[in-house]
């Protein structure tokens, strides 16, 4: 029987969101109106280097289907100021496997930024996240995401840590017990969380245990006037149940088959503008 230690690890896939606020070697102003040329300038520069790329440009910041290399855009959450010399950049890589060579291709792609801009600057805003998925082929099961939510849970502290300090107040990094009322009110009983993770019967009611405050947070801002009538004839925020009636009811009338990539399923790629 072999040593657990050399059994093969499994391989996953996975992508790498990159956001960095970074300085061109070369100026043209005004900066503000030339993103595009430069995440163009980005993408040449990766697929000088053998690595596929490609950019958005100022009329549609969608990735387009069957694209599968690194994509280069931007991220209006980064917040570069208009008056300086700063470009936002937005870098998500492409499906790569671990029992591959993945640290070669990242190793190219800050090569490749270097290539076109000064260094990143330190900036609280910027981060790096990671998609995860069981293969290119597979899928994980409803009990495997099951089991990572209940981990995320129960060790979010040990999580937590893994944070710089500045980024652990950002919206985009609230533990689950803070961005889901669910979760909320069991935060502390892990018998109560298993319970509450093992009753969703699927992935869409899973997704909403596990961040329903913070999707609803989202969807107010682009839907305040929803409001819920209280006895005393003041507006308030709607409940979770009401805003996720009328999103469905909302989401019903959007045709969205042009609009997602083709790995959408794989990987959840947000711009946020």
């Amino acid at each position: 029987m072999a040593h657990p230690l050399l059994v093969a690890a499994p391989c996953y896939t996975f992508a790498v969101d990159i956001e960095a606020r970074a300085e061109p070697h070369k100026v043209r102003p005004p900066l503000h109106e030339k993103h595009a040329l430069y995440h163009g300038k980005l993408a040449a520069a990766l697929r000088n280097r053998g690595l596929e790329a490609n950019a958005a440009d100022d009329s549609n910041s969608r990735r387009p289907d069957g694209d599968n290399g690194w994509w280069i855009t931007r991220n209006g959450s980064l917040g570069v100021p208009l008056d300086t010399s700063m470009i936002s950049i937005e870098a998500v890589s492409p499906a790569l496997d671990t029992r591959a060579d993945w640290g070669a291709e990242i190793d190219t792609f800050w090569s490749a930024l270097r290539a076109v801009f000064h260094m990143p600057e330190r900036s609280d805003l910027c981060g790096s996240h990671v998609h995860v998925a069981r293969s290119r082929v597979e899928r994980f099961t409803l009990p495997q995401l099951k089991t990572i939510a209940y981990a995320a849970v129960v060790y979010e502290s040990f999580v937590t840590e893994l944070l710089l300090p500045a980024r652990r107040e950002s919206i985009f990094c609230k533990p689950n017990t803070q961005s889901s009322d669910y979760l909320y009110r069991v935060k502390g009983d892990p018998g109560a969380v298993a319970r509450l993770i093992d009753s969703a019967g699927g992935e869409e009611e899973l997704r909403n245990i596990m961040q329903s405050r913070y999707f609803s947070a989202r969807l107010t801002l682009h839907k305040n006037e929803l409001y819920d009538p209280s006895p005393d004839g003041r507006r308030r925020l709607p409940s979770t149940d009401i805003l996720y009636a009328e999103v469905r009811m909302a989401a019903a009338e959007m045709d969205m088959q042009h609009h997602l990539p083709v790995n959408h399923e794989r990987f959840n790629e947000t711009l946020i503008e």
